[in-house]
């Protein structure tokens, strides 16, 4: 039975509102990354200043596109936004991915903007993921909807292929997930989908962990989240995972007061109680890591170990286990998902960390 976000996360037409022949801006490079990965459906570049753009015809507006459009990836700046969502509920698109920052993790009136995108949501129908997303990538359907260089394509590389059993990357951290995924490819681990979940004013990490549940290119899990808006789907979802012996492993940041703060600024999310994340993780049976690499190496092992046995690792305290990276005073981060990595193993008195993004 199909999904209702089947065209979400694979489409047959894309529109991409902002596009630009310059490749070293991000709106230039997300036409390039959706070329070079060999989209097999329809390209619509939007932008009023160019006649064309790398041989396709570029429109001033997607009203003048005049055919069905599933996706709509917007990369303007945040004021321009809700009027050119406004013209694609107009055109019928069904879904949109929002790149553009500057909403609700500033706050004021940026904030405002955001919720004025929830209700337009909300009155059209048409389904939002972001803003302030690095996208995603659904590797079977060969979708490259972000600028994330992990998915840039390098004739003749070398292609390590470890297992053919796929992995789901859902993170509320764009740089951390492709990040990943970027050490999964080294490992020869097999993608299904990577998806950046922003600021989650409509789609959230709840509605995405149920669609790779149901998913049966997807074999393994894997969530990176701060905390979670839409907790009835999330619940929903992990009761699914559960029910089917799919295994979920999941790293939890914004575990303590510095973590939460830094969680709260990066994508407007409060990051909540440890404790109730924790209980969540063990009735459902996740595999719980606070540690990037861990949770990759945990996917491999996933692959050998019966599902009946797949619990979160435990520490003394009886909570997730969790591993301190060190002491200091201070960390740098290249996506602010590592910040708040950074911002948690030390608590409140110390923050204490390096992660530097090699993706």
């Amino acid at each position: 039975m199909p999904h209702p976000l089947d065209s979400f996360f694979a489409p047959d037409s894309i529109a991409l509102i902002g596009a630009s022949r310059d490749l070293e801006k991000i709106p230039g490079r997300l036409l390039s990354m959706l070329r070079k990965n060999e989209f097999p459906g329809e390209l619509y570049p939007i932008n009023p200043n160019y006649g064309d753009i790398d041989g396709l015809k570029c429109y001033s507006s997607i009203a003048d596109v005049g055919q069905p459009i599933d996706l709509a990836i917007v990369i303007i700046p945040a004021r321009a936004v809700l009027g050119a969502l406004e013209q694609c509920a107009a055109a019928g698109v069904k879904n949109a991915v929002i790149i553009s920052s500057g909403f609700a993790e500033e706050g004021g009136d940026s904030a405002a903007m955001q919720d004025a995108i929830v209700a337009l949501a909300r009155q059209t129908g048409m389904r939002i993921s972001g803003p302030n997303a690095e996208g995603f990538y659904s590797q079977v359907q060969r979708v490259a909807a972000t600028f994330s260089p992990t998915v840039d394509v390098k004739p003749g590389a070398p292609q390590l292929v470890a297992t053919r059993r796929r992995i789901g990357i859902v993170a509320q951290s764009g740089g951390i997930g492709f990040a990943i995924y970027h050490r999964a490819k080294a490992l020869g681990i097999a993608l299904s989908y990577v998806i950046s979940a922003g600021n989650e004013s409509d789609l959230g990490a709840g509605e995405f962990l149920e669609y790779m549940v149901q998913d049966a290119s997807t074999d393994v899990i894997l969530l990176f989240i701060e905390g979670i808006r839409d907790v009835d789907k999330f619940l929903a979802a992990a009761q699914r995972a559960a029910e089917t012996g799919k295994p979920v492993i999941v790293t939890k940041v914004g575990r303590s007061g510095a973590g939460e703060r830094a969680a709260a600024s990066h994508t407007a999310s409060m990051a909540g109680w440890s404790a109730a994340y924790d209980a969540v993780f063990a009735k459902y049976g996740f595999i719980v890591s606070n540690d990037l690499d861990e949770a990759v190496y945990h996917r491999r092992g996933a692959d050998h170990q019966p599902a009946a046995e797949r619990r979160p690792r435990r520490g003394a305290d009886g909570v997730g286990r969790r591993r301190h990276l060190g002491r200091g005073h201070g960390f740098h981060a290249g996506p602010a998902g590592a910040g708040i990595v950074g911002a948690d193993p030390g608590g409140d008195h110390e923050i204490a960390a390096v992660l530097w993004r090699r993706a």
